[in-house]
């Protein structure tokens, strides 16, 4: 197995204002690769590559993915070759379907999907490869087109896909595939690449890249550890670039660039302690013996946090059932173990959260009950809500309700904590917005 090529997405979720600050770290830093996206209705994917590539010296870009329907595949050969003489060996380019619902939304949705994706790769590859084109298609129509620049150094141009038709696709007629983060997983990244290389070499084509993107939580603890280790799982399933993103909530990669640079000095290891009034201990100090009795007794302060979460989960468990047995939750997951510092107290306190999302990802308006009501998000392209128990600075149980929603071109983000308890459980109830009271009723901090 050859080494495998690692790259970080800046999400769209970033205004385009901060995206030279993240090409700089992760060129300086030594990242492989720099992923963006094409989602409607922000940064577009060629313009923020262009900027990507001149302001970097090293890093590889790639677009994952330009959706066909919106371009002439003319339109997208010559703009992968300016941008592959400009910068030769340095852009990876994917294409793919689109979001369905954003096609038809700007009068592009085709009545076959797949026609036009082969229609539209073979032609690009071809004319990237100096062909002139002449071709009468179901979508695409040429008649004698060939580049007058077409790249010295062609670029392999990745298909995205899901399921097993696009995949097969993206091994008989481009040269990789493009998997989304919702899908990966090693089993789901061994099967993907048996199946492209098996319609590359049915079409006598080079053996395919198989580039994963997957989800990591920036704010994880041991991060550059748990990249590396989620790297190597994908890896030793087949793919030969993992390209790690955060979450949407979270959106920011520069933790994780810095996590994952190659290039990164030896640092001294974080201090798990605060003093009273919120300040770290100077460095080369040595810490007091009630500090070094906190740190040591980690693992007496996770039984009691345990214990606290066990008590308020017991407390809350019929309700939270029936909102489960209503309203299937997208995952319910215990996370135990992290080590929250907290500034304004001088102990350490261990954090361990139950959390239970609702609602569904994707493009579709979100849907989620709550006992009695619907609450549904008005002109949104996705949404959800996340119900967080966590022990407090005070060792106290905790309620978060997160609401995530984007309307119109903004994605917000907004949250309330509740005591954990029932009187806290009825208030969050209270404050979550429904059918007819939405965001003005609920602002968070």
């Amino acid at each position: 197995m050859s080494e495998v090529r690692v790259g970080v997405v800046f999400r769209p979720e970033l205004p385009p204002e901060e995206l030279r600050e993240t090409v700089i770290a992760a060129d300086e830093a030594g990242i492989d690769e720099l992923w963006l996206w094409e989602d409607c209705f922000r940064e577009g994917g060629l313009t923020a590559a262009a900027a990507s590539l001149a302001w970097s010296e090293r890093l590889t870009v790639g677009i994952g993915l330009l959706p066909v329907p919106l371009r002439n595949p003319a339109v997208t050969a010559m703009e992968i070759s300016t941008l592959a003489r400009l910068f030769p060996g340095r852009f990876v380019p994917a294409v793919g379907h689109g979001v369905l619902e954003w096609m038809a939304q700007v009068g592009a949705r085709v009545e076959s999907p797949m026609t036009l994706l082969g229609e539209h790769v073979d032609v690009v590859r071809r004319l990237l490869h100096g062909e002139t084109v002449s071709v009468t298609g179901r979508y695409v129509r040429l008649d004698e087109v060939a580049l007058d620049w077409p790249p010295e150094q062609v670029p392999p141009l990745i298909v995205g896909a899901r399921g097993p038709k696009t995949v097969a696709l993206a091994g008989e007629l481009g040269d990789g595939v493009l998997l989304d983060a919702e899908l990966v997983t090693p089993e789901y990244v061994a099967s993907v690449a048996t199946r492209v290389t098996e319609a590359a070499q049915a079409a006598r084509r080079p053996a395919p890249q198989v580039v994963a993107f997957a989800e990591i939580q920036a704010g994880a603890p041991a991060l550059g550890d748990r990249a590396r280790a989620l790297i190597a799982e994908l890896a030793s399933a087949g793919a030969t670039s993992v390209i790690l993103q955060c979450l949407s909530y979270d959106p920011d990669p520069g933790p994780l660039i810095a996590a994952l640079s190659p290039r990164q000095q030896p640092s001294v290891p974080p201090r798990s302690v605060v003093r009273h009034d919120g300040e770290s201990p100077g460095a080369g100090s040595a810490p007091s013996g009630t500090e070094v009795g906190m740190s040591d007794n980690r693992a007496e302060l996770r039984r009691e946090a345990r214990k606290i979460i066990n008590d308020s989960l017991e407390l809350l468990g019929r309700d939270l059932s029936k909102l489960r047995r209503k309203f299937p939750p997208i995952g319910f997951a215990e996370e135990g173990g992290l080590i929250r510092i907290v500034p304004d107290n001088s102990y350490l306190i261990t954090e361990e959260t139950a959390r239970v999302d609702y609602g569904t990802g994707g493009v579709h308006s979100a849907e989620a009950l709550t006992p009695g009501r619907l609450w549904k998000f008005q002109n949104a392209r996705w949404g959800y809500c996340e119900l967080t128990l966590t022990v407090n600075a005070q060792r106290k149980p905790q309620l978060t309700l997160t609401v995530n929603a984007q309307r119109n071109a903004e994605f917000r983000q907004n949250s309330k904590t509740y005591p954990g308890d029932t009187a806290g459980w009825q208030q969050m109830l209270t404050d979550l917005p429904t059918r007819s009271r939405g965001w003005g009723r609920f602002r968070g901090r």
